[in-house]
């Protein structure tokens, strides 16, 4: 897995290497999301299927919102090989346009059909 940590403060040692495994664990629970979901999901879907899940938290013991997550989640699906960005938006948590992603490993061909068949944004 390509893991997509950027080190934007310049963190050493330690805590680069927390930070890594963090990110790591974050997009292995996205790959897990859209390998069961079997279809397309955008940012919003993929944070809402996380937050009624309870899947293990991305980063044990963080007393921030739960919109970080967000930003993570959006990070490991844009840098993710495997997924595939559509053309087709629907509006998402902050009323801006958010793009559907797929996983041609495992999207059933008839729900990729149905976002195309959709008028959302």
């Amino acid at each position: 897995m390509n893991t997509s940590y950027f080190n934007t403060t310049n963190v050493k040692g330690e805590q680069l290497k927390k930070y890594k495994t963090g990110a790591e664990t974050e997009d292995k629970i996205v790959e897990t999301i859209f390998r069961e979901a079997k279809r397309p999901l955008t940012s919003t879907d993929v944070f809402q299927i996380f937050l009624e899940t309870k899947i293990t938290p991305f980063h044990e013991g963080c007393e921030e919102s739960h919109l970080h997550i967000l930003y993570n989640i959006r990070r490991s699906m844009s840098s993710n090989l495997h997924l595939i960005r559509t053309d087709v938006r629907k509006k998402g948590l902050f009323g801006r346009p958010n793009n559907y992603y797929y996983d041609p490993r495992t999207c059933e061909p008839k729900e990729l059909e149905k976002i195309y068949k959709l008028e959302l944004f």
